[in-house]
């Protein structure tokens, strides 16, 4: 039968065909587009999941390796504390990902999301649903990251899909 594992994975695995399945039916013009009525467009969405999902990546990475994680440079750039920061960070992160084509963008949140997967599937049932083996992980488990993962990229898409897309131009 299927594992927690199994399930959270494959939940995870799902919400990234969702976006797909999203993407793939957008022109070019409307993934860059600025949404109403936050302003953020799908391009914006995704260098925004990818981002936060770098902190994913560095606590698999580091469950993995057996060190502490090693955050990615824009969580540590002057902010002790990101997630006690969000509203700059996130300001930041969008400014950044505007620099980049979207076909960059897209690549980075691809490549980072199989790269998770590859990471999450390394663990055993055990370690992955383990909340006292990884102190820096402060009583939760592996699962529990990945879960956020879930839940912060479904309410993205729920944001993204919900909003009326511009008409298409090319």
């Amino acid at each position: 039968g299927m594992t927690m594992q199994d399930h959270v994975l494959a939940a995870v695995h799902e919400q990234h065909e969702q976006w797909l399945r999203l993407i793939a039916g957008l022109s070019e013009t409307q993934r860059i587009a600025p949404l109403q009525p936050v302003g953020w467009s799908i391009k914006d969405h995704l260098t925004h999941l990818n981002a936060w999902q770098q902190r994913s990546i560095a606590r698999l990475d580091a469950a993995a390796q057996g060190h502490e994680p090693r955050y990615p440079a824009w969580a540590a750039d002057g902010i002790a504390d990101p997630e006690n920061a969000t509203e700059s960070v996130n300001a930041a992160i969008i400014a950044a990902g505007r620099q980049l084509a979207w076909n960059d963008a897209f690549e980075r949140w691809t490549r980072d999301y199989q790269k998770l997967m590859i990471l999450a599937r390394q663990f055993d049932e055990m370690q992955f649903l383990d909340s006292d083996r990884f102190s820096w992980l402060e009583g939760y488990c592996l699962a529990a990251g990945l879960l956020g993962t879930y839940a912060h990229h479904q309410e993205h898409f729920d944001a993204a899909s919900n909003t009326p897309l511009p008409p298409t131009l090319d």
